[in-house]
């Protein structure tokens, strides 16, 4: 009777335990907070790819450069070509070069300077309408010359010309004494720089660029020689084209053109030829008619491209366009102007 009790309370033990038991599961059913399932992390953010940066380009010769040689100023010189000025120096570091007639069948250099400044420059000479047309178009650079004819000398205070005339600026400019006057006059980039500082005249440029492209030889050159007939044979230049460069080697009177600076023959990336109407002063000095349009051709690469030339007012820029109108691509590097008067030719 004892164990049956005792059994009962065992028993009565074992159902409250598992009452207890499931009463704590139900419980926890009832009140467990289920986990937030896993977020995927968003994904991550397209970057786009990086793109060249784009070049900074020299302003006369589409050369790449650094902002700092792109924003030195542009200036220019005239250079004299008499056979008694051969060879000249600095033409080979201009960007642009024009070559005309000055007088008495004589050509004459305008060399514009920017991104590459000579340590020599000369022999220096006298001023011309014309070049003043052509120099005004790059901002109305300054220009460094000694004299000039009658018109050119009026033109200046007239029309603002920054004149660094070196018959009034002598101690920016010297004589040699290994060639006598007048074709011994020379000056030097960091001279007239310094001159151009002297009266406030040092500005970046911002004129319109030509249009530049990259190199494209033709495999078999269809054009591979230019000769520019000015007058006589004494001023007959002639570019033959070398593929190794892809430039002309220039020639002048029948012998290669030398950089005095260097002892090399001048190498040309564009020759443009144009056509000017040409009258003389009553002391025998010539008048290229500069502002209007023409005929041009343009050669690089081995090629030549038949367009026209066209300047809209004395500080508008030169343009050579083709036969639809649109501008003839130059090659990156030097460009070396020839203007042939009515009475010349150029034969390619």
């Amino acid at each position: 009777m004892i164990w049956v009790k005792a059994h009962k309370w065992w028993v009565l033990a074992i159902v409250i335990v598992v009452l207890v038991v499931a009463a704590a599961a139900a419980h926890e059913l009832l009140h467990h907070k289920a986990k937030p399932a896993a977020v995927a992390p968003p994904p991550a953010a397209k970057v786009a790819a990086p793109t060249a940066a784009t070049p900074i380009l020299a302003p006369l010769t589409g050369l790449p450069t650094t902002a700092a040689t792109a924003a030195e100023p542009v200036f220019g010189v005239v250079i004299e070509n008499s056979p008694d000025a051969r060879p000249q120096s600095g033409l080979s570091q201009a960007g642009v070069v024009y070559e005309t007639l000055a007088e008495g069948g004589i050509t004459r250099f305008m060399a514009v300077f920017q991104d590459q400044q000579p340590t020599t420059l000369g022999p220096v000479r006298s001023l011309r309408p014309y070049f003043i047309d052509w120099i005004q178009e790059y901002n109305n650079a300054p220009i460094a010359h000694a004299g000039g004819s009658d018109q050119a000398l009026a033109e200046v205070p007239q029309d603002g010309v920054k004149s660094m005339n070196g018959l009034t600026y002598g101690s920016y400019f010297h004589r040699t004494s290994d060639r006598y006057a007048p074709h011994n006059l020379y000056t030097d980039s960091a001279s007239l720089i310094s001159l151009m500082q002297k009266n406030n005249w040092v500005t970046a440029p911002s004129f319109t660029m030509w249009k530049y492209k990259a190199d494209a030889p033709e495999a078999t050159p269809s054009h591979p020689s230019v000769t520019l007939n000015f007058s006589t044979v004494l001023y007959q230049a002639k570019y033959s084209y070398d593929g190794a460069c892809d430039c002309y080697n220039r020639f002048i009177d029948g012998t290669p053109s030398i950089e005095r600076n260097t002892g090399k023959q001048i190498q040309v990336k564009n020759v443009v030829a144009i056509v000017v109407q040409t009258s003389f002063d009553a002391k025998g000095h010539a008048l290229d008619t500069t502002i209007g349009s023409g005929k041009a051709v343009v050669f690089n690469d081995g090629g030549a491209t038949v367009g026209t030339w066209s300047k809209a007012s004395r500080t508008g820029r030169t343009e050579f366009l083709d036969s639809s109108g649109q501008p003839i691509p130059l090659n990156a590097g030097n460009t070396w102007i020839g203007a042939i008067d009515q009475y010349g030719s150029m034969v390619y």
